[in-house]
């Protein structure tokens, strides 16, 4: 997906997020505005707790449990790391050059699947590396009590499909930055989750060679 890609939603959010974005151009033309429109792929990264990539699989890990996960674990799906995205912002507002604009904020290539990314956190964790896929039947019975599930089940489709995130524009502008790899990214998270004590007493955490005096890089 570039920011070129063709904007047809097919559910209530993506015709939400639309329908506000078209609102804000609008007012961009009617009232000589500035506007930056900056979009992420799913957010992970140190904090990131409302995510399925963490509520869903690397909490059950840090318990020494194996993984569950909606939709297919084994399509490429691209994660926008959280610092990354902030320096992003940052860089985009302090450029007078990039308003008026739509950027995809800077994530990591290739797009790995999500079952490459819970592989490694399970090795750090400690944790079984298998990853239980929830049966479409029983979401679709679940979701009636668990309004959370109705909110995801909307937004499955992005996990059975690939869904590939470009940054390509942002890269051409800014070619000194450095995206996060997803070793590191990944790394950080479950670090965080052990900060956070919900790490499962006795799960070992792999040292990174690099990872103690690693620290996002700067733009």
């Amino acid at each position: 997906m570039t920011e070129n890609h063709p904007q047809q939603p097919s559910t209530h959010k993506g015709r939400l997020r639309k329908a506000l974005t078209d609102r804000l151009w609008r007012a961009v033309h009617e009232n000589d505005l500035q506007l930056v429109v900056a979009r992420s792929a799913d957010l992970y990264g140190p904090g990131v707790r409302n995510s399925m990539l963490h509520s869903a699989a690397m909490q059950r890990q840090a318990q020494r449990k194996a993984a569950q996960w909606l939709g297919s674990p084994d399509k490429r799906h691209s994660y926008t790391y959280t610092l990354d995205a902030a320096r992003g912002l940052v860089m985009l507002a302090l450029d007078e050059g990039a308003t008026g604009q739509s950027w995809h904020l800077p994530t990591a290539e290739p797009a790995p699947t999500t079952r490459e990314l819970l592989e490694q956190s399970a090795q750090i964790l400690g944790a079984p590396s298998e990853i239980r896929v929830m049966p479409p039947m029983l979401i679709g019975a679940l979701k009636w009590f668990m309004p959370m599930l109705r909110e995801v089940n909307e937004m499955l489709y992005q996990n059975n499909h690939d869904y590939v995130f470009s940054s390509a524009k942002f890269m051409r502008r800014y070619p000194q930055f450095r995206v996060t790899p997803y070793a590191l990214g990944i790394e950080a998270m479950v670090r965080a989750i052990a900060a956070d004590g919900s790490l499962q007493p006795g799960a070992t955490q792999r040292k990174h060679p690099a990872n103690d005096a690693y620290t996002p890089p700067s733009a």
